[in-house]
């Protein structure tokens, strides 16, 4: 197996998440697409330095893709689309995006979290705000760590939170967080544009914070 140099997966009904190739280590194509596989991509695939197609498209995989892919020197065709994958905004990872042969997107942007803190018996949450184009942010909080965005498991919260009045750094406080009994959540934070139409990733994805829940605060 250490010899294989084409993995070919694709229309085969797997479900779970993606494996770790790295004994594989003459890999030249891995076609996964097609699938029911969920979950992230392993940061291992950044490692397959011998890689020149990757195709992880039609499939309901979501989080950022990692950073480690931008390692792939010899990848000449990236197929994520028809997932929940986003791509990080960062300008060398773009650059290495942008550069590939042949690509297909989800077309789903992340944006980066400023972060969460678990202050006395309320959750604070806080991101980065996207912009003009926004009329305003919804929260999403579900018991379930490893669901998509889309999962049912996700309640949307109130109030919805307004772009902030001066900055960038938008909070939404959860003062339910620490309710009897306590739960450990995970959150989803969704940007709804001026036209009622989502910005970022399906579902509007901006990111997630996962937070294991202490009564009386950190």
């Amino acid at each position: 197996m250490p010899n294989l140099q084409i993995l070919a997966l694709d229309i085969n009904q797997l479900s779970g998440k993606i494996p770790d190739f790295a004994n594989l280590l003459n890999l030249e194509e891995l076609w996964l697409d097609n699938n029911q596989l969920s979950g992230g991509i392993p940061t291992s695939l950044g490692n397959q330095s011998s890689l020149r197609k990757l195709r992880l498209n039609n499939n309901p995989l979501f989080g950022a893709l990692p950073a480690e892919l931008a390692n792939l020197s010899s990848l000449s065709t990236f197929t994520f689309d028809s997932t929940h994958l986003c791509e990080p905004q960062d300008a060398s990872f773009q650059s290495w995006l942008a550069g590939l042969p042949t690509m297909s997107s989800s077309n789903l942007s992340c944006i980066g979290l400023a972060g969460g803190d678990q202050a006395g018996e309320e959750l604070v949450l806080s991101w980065s705000h996207l912009g003009e184009g926004v009329d305003h942010y919804e929260v999403y909080r579900s018991t379930c760590f490893s669901c998509p965005p889309d999962d049912p498991n996700f309640i949307k919260l109130e109030p919805d939170v307004p772009p902030p009045g001066a900055g960038d750094t938008v909070i939404f406080t959860d003062t339910t967080a620490f309710d009897v009994p306590i739960n450990n959540y995970s959150y989803i934070i969704v940007a709804v544009a001026h036209d009622a139409s989502h910005v970022g990733i399906y579902p509007a994805f901006i990111g997630a914070f996962n937070f294991d829940m202490v009564a009386g605060g950190p």
